[in-house]
């Protein structure tokens, strides 16, 4: 017997008329009084989850390359209607060509699975949110993600002297132009398109439909999304921890555009540092640094000094235990939860693929 993914006319699945009662037995049409085994209806809902995560990995691994040749066939047939005066207006349309090529592809590997979880999300995609949160902690959120992407890069400097240490060295992405029209494109496809496109597709979409299985479990597997599919290790864990932040700015406020904002501002101001710092002294990267350091710990002194509850999430998990008169403790715990989503066949390919991918950009000096 197939099952509904969300109650219908009150009940659950979507041939129910009513909830289960407390023995767990529930009249269905055309099969008369049978009980549900609330645990099974959920492996089979995250199962099914867990399908379309691993789908959204797979086309952040995969689309990348695929886009490439229709960005440069773009950015050729765009060439040939700019006039080239003299070697330096060469060197600046090329360079500024080459962010937009970028930015297609980028854009596109996005639009994709954002377009796919807008098909299957279904009514998942539709639950609406009724969060309450103060000014005061909504703000003070910002100074926290800000100090933590501060330390989060310092971290990440470490880890690759760690790395290099042990002989290995990892392959970058794109090298940051030189040409300021170029760098200002740059910051802006690195720091506002990019940042945004991630969020609406990891915390708007998939975190939603992740929220039944309950809202830890849902900051987690996003976080280790972002983590998965960031390309390289040193990058990965610095997108895992900032993606636990992002999730929780989601979860808290209920707004997509506060972590949105927060991931705008912590990815602005290193591209600020590798595009405008360079003219400017050392010291001035330096102090910027130990000024968001300073703020991000203001801001959590001060959120856990007047809002004891501002790290305290709501469970908004689907109670499964209901179903069956389990009572408040029933459903899945978070590691079971894990386990099967990690037994999915798809999720699991997906994150071996983006395992290897990892690898494959370590290399030995």
């Amino acid at each position: 017997m197939q099952f509904q993914r969300e109650p219908r006319r009150g009940g659950y699945p979507g041939l129910m008329d009513h909830w289960p009662s407390e023995g767990g037995n529930v009249y269905i049409s055309g099969y008369g009084f049978i009980h549900l085994d609330p645990d099974q209806i959920e492996r089979h809902e995250i199962r099914r989850s867990a399908s379309l995560a691993g789908g959204v990995m797979l086309c952040l691994t995969l689309l990348p390359a695929i886009f490439l040749l229709p960005g440069q066939l773009a950015v050729r047939y765009l060439a040939q209607f700019i006039p080239v005066e003299s070697p330096d207006s060469l060197v600046l349309w090329t360079a500024v060509l080459t962010e937009v090529r970028n930015g297609l592809w980028q854009v596109g590997s996005y639009l994709v699975p954002i377009l796919f979880l807008l098909l299957a999300g279904g009514r998942d995609l539709r639950r609406k949110d009724n969060t309450t949160f103060s000014a005061r902690t909504f703000v003070l959120s910002f100074g926290c993600a800000l100090g933590l992407s501060a330390v989060v890069g310092c971290g990440g400097e470490l880890f690759s002297s760690f790395l290099s240490g042990l002989g290995l060295i990892e392959a970058g992405s794109s090298a940051v132009p030189t040409v300021p029209a170029a760098q200002a494109l740059y910051v802006v496809r690195v720091a506002v398109i990019l940042p945004v496109l991630q969020e609406l597709l990891l915390r708007g979409l998939m975190l939603r439909m992740l929220r039944k299985y309950g809202d830890a479990f849902a900051l987690f597997i996003t976080a280790l999304m972002s983590g998965l599919t960031a390309g390289t290790l040193n990058g990965g864990l610095c997108a895992f921890v900032m993606g636990l932040m992002y999730g929780y700015l989601m979860l808290r406020t209920g707004l997509l555009s506060s972590a949105a904002l927060a991931h705008v501002l912590c990815a602005l101001w290193p591209a600020l540092s590798q595009t405008v710092g360079r003219y400017l002294p050392g010291w001035a990267a330096e102090a910027a640094m130990l000024l968001l350091l300073a703020l991000g710990l203001a801001s959590f002194a001060l959120i856990c000094r007047r809002d004891e509850n501002a790290f305290i999430l709501s469970s908004r998990a689907l109670d499964y235990g209901r179903m069956s008169g389990a009572g408040k403790g029933g459903g899945l715990p978070f590691r079971k939860k894990l386990a099967v989503t990690f037994g999915s066949a798809f999720f699991s390919a997906a994150s071996a693929l983006c395992v290897i991918q990892i690898i494959q950009r370590l290399w030995v000096t």
